[in-house]
């Protein structure tokens, strides 16, 4: 804390007010207290880290034949053995005059020529560092010889195959539960490796087991190559996040080379006083900051370019699907974790019939024929009113969207009458004029205050074969229009208020009506909670796409 204070006073005071106190950690339902340095997750950590050993840091930098790199606490340096020597026995005296202690059992001197292997022994015999010739793991990757760090790589992809064939034997069981461990645990676990080692032509093993036995699980069925290209892509362009890891390794890799690349200048160069003004690294820093950005948005290029040349391959009906399964909010009920209390978890069946609706494959068990005396299929289950789930769905979203304005408005009354009307003419005649017209919410103080503002729900197929000559695009505008006839003139002559018309898909997504709409509601519920708008919409996206 002294060195932070005399480094950067105005920082201090943040540190202090943070750590000054024992932290209380919280175990098995008993609290105990800790002075343990900084508390894991803390976005301080490395700051504090940083001006806390940056007076020793500078202290040993008068070991001029010795390049040293430091992240956080852990410190590297390369050098003759002798210099090497001084440096670390100076380290060890210098660094308990700053609180820092170095743990020997826990240091390795690697030898780059084996024939100075007796001669390293006898000079840091009194000493407990480990001597290796071969190779050491180093901050989750690997220092030493080609031959140790691919022997380190295929037993670290060999623990890995392992896992995912245990993940593979949980899919065929609970496959909701299985993606999600793989798309926001599993697959970010080799990430770090595939940015700080070269590992691409390691994991066709991995690949192999992802697409034989984990996809198959997860949607009860063999996919094609095709379909398991598009599965590769990110949800927003059709796919599942299910990366080919082979390809994702090398460009993961590549591009850390380049981003990082104004870094590894500056270590090179030992910088003995690096002063802000004289320094190039900040220039390249922001270079650097360039060419990321510039790699980001090469990357979303080359998805959409991918999703082009697939959909190119497909038949006209699967490219249509896969064209609705990347609107909005078409896809968040596969980024949201599985709880069972919001109603996010699906069984086994109810997922791997989502995943194939999704991307147009047959579903198992279905029946010859439907109760309404036509033959049965996924088209006419999603249209047919026999037995009341086409309203049961409409009622679904309805309710939602009256749960949601409540959170916005006072006066919120689901499908409200309208006023009697006594002798009023309107220029439509598909204006709806009798006395048991109704819309579906009506909300006071929505858009202006003091006036009410009605909305009517259509959630519909836009797969259905009276669509199929259209885009979805016009499908969307085309209800709109429908429900502006019925009701719009009628609204706003008679009630003096506002309608819109929200139109849903059962894919997913929305028409541009119900997305304006979906914006305010989510920025008004953001306002008034005094939560992030970011956060909202996820949230209320989510709820919704379990409902379409």
């Amino acid at each position: 804390m002294h060195n932070i204070r005399v480094l950067c006073p105005e920082f201090s005071i943040i540190a202090v007010n943070m750590y000054r106190a024992d932290s209380r950690l919280f175990v098995c339902g008993k609290e105990i207290t800790s002075r343990e340095g900084t508390q894991q997750g803390d976005n301080l950590a490395m700051a504090l880290f940083a001006m806390g050993t940056l007076p020793l840091l500078r202290m040993l930098t008068r070991h001029r034949t010795v390049a040293q790199i430091w992240l956080a606490d852990d410190a590297t340096a390369t050098g003759d053995l002798r210099s090497l020597l001084s440096w670390w026995k100076d380290m060890i005296a210098e660094g308990k005059k700053f609180g820092y202690y170095v743990n020997e059992s826990k240091s390795c001197l690697i030898l780059k020529n084996k024939d100075q292997r007796d001669f390293a022994k006898g000079l840091f015999s009194d000493t407990k560092i480990k001597i290796k010739e071969d190779g050491q793991r180093h901050l989750g990757a690997v220092l030493g010889t080609e031959e140790f760090r691919n022997s380190y790589i295929k037993k670290m992809v060999d623990e890995w195959g392992s896992m995912l064939k245990k993940l593979c034997v949980f899919a065929k069981t609970q496959p909701h539960a299985a993606y999600t461990c793989f798309t926001h645990g599993v697959r970010h676990k080799f990430t770090y490796f595939m940015r700080t080692m070269d590992i691409s032509h390691h994991m066709a093993s991995l690949d192999s087991i992802i697409t034989d036995q984990l996809i198959p699980s997860l949607f009860g069925c063999l996919v094609s190559p095709l379909e398991r290209e598009l599965i590769s892509l990110p949800l927003k362009y059709g796919g599942l996040g299910i990366p080919i890891l082979t390809e994702l390794a090398r460009k993961e890799y590549s591009t850390s080379i380049l981003v990082t690349q104004s870094l590894v200048n500056d270590m090179k160069a030992q910088l003995r006083d690096w002063d802000e003004q004289e320094s190039d690294t900040v220039v390249q820093g922001e270079a650097s900051s360039d060419q990321l950005r510039k790699i980001l948005q090469k990357r979303v290029e080359e998805y959409t370019q991918r999703q082009s040349d697939i959909t190119k391959k497909l038949d006209e009906k699967t490219a249509r699907i896969i064209e609705q399964i990347c609107e909005p909010g078409s896809y968040n009920w596969l980024s949201c974790l599985p709880i069972k209390r919001y109603g996010f978890s699906m069984n086994k069946s109810e997922f791997r019939d989502s995943l194939r609706l999704r991307y147009g494959k047959d579903l198992d068990r279905l029946p010859p024929q439907c109760a309404c005396g036509a033959t049965f299929n996924v088209n006419h289950a999603l249209n047919c009113h026999r037995g009341g789930y086409v309203i049961i769905r409409h009622n679904a979203v309805r309710d939602f969207l009256t749960e949601m304005l409540d959170k916005v408005c006072k006066d919120v009354e689901k499908e409200p009458k309208l006023q009697t009307l006594e002798g009023e003419e309107f220029s439509r005649a598909s204006t709806l004029t009798g006395d048991e017209a109704h819309p579906d919410i009506r909300a006071r103080g929505f858009y202006r205050a003091g006036q009410h503002a009605f909305f009517d729900v259509k959630v519909m197929n836009p797969n259905s074969e009276s669509y199929l000559n259209i885009s979805t695009k016009k499908v969307y505008e085309r209800a709109e229009q429908q429900k502006k006839s019925a009701y719009n003139e009628r609204i706003l002559h008679v009630e003096h208020g506002s309608f819109v018309p929200l139109i849903f898909s059962v894919t997913g997504g929305m028409g541009n009506q119900a997305r304006t709409f979906s914006k305010l509601l989510c920025d008004k519920i953001s306002y008034k909670q005094k939560q992030s708008y970011n956060d909202v919409t996820n949230r209320y996206r989510c709820r919704l796409s379990f409902f379409n």
